[in-house]
């Protein structure tokens, strides 16, 4: 599946947040979607994603760190 990046834009516009919100966003709505397809809960689980950051180093490079994300599988929209 592809998502144009327009409208992630216009998700981040409407919710606030950034651009990388609405992509995590919407992998943890596909997540929640494929479990209820299997007939499987998403209420009461807990799910994270390692999600890379960028940081800016001290010699102003930017490197990819990544952080532990809880998904909000619970959440329908």
């Amino acid at each position: 599946m592809s998502l144009p990046l327009a409208e992630l834009r216009v998700g981040r516009d409407r919710f606030g947040g950034t651009i990388h919100d609405a992509v995590v966003a919407s992998i943890a709505g596909g997540v929640r979607r494929w479990r209820h397809a299997q007939g499987l809960r998403a209420h009461g689980l807990s799910v994270s994603a390692l999600v890379p950051i960028a940081k800016r180093g001290e010699d102003g490079g930017v490197r990819l760190d990544p952080i532990e994300m809880p998904l909000p599988l619970h959440r329908a929209d």
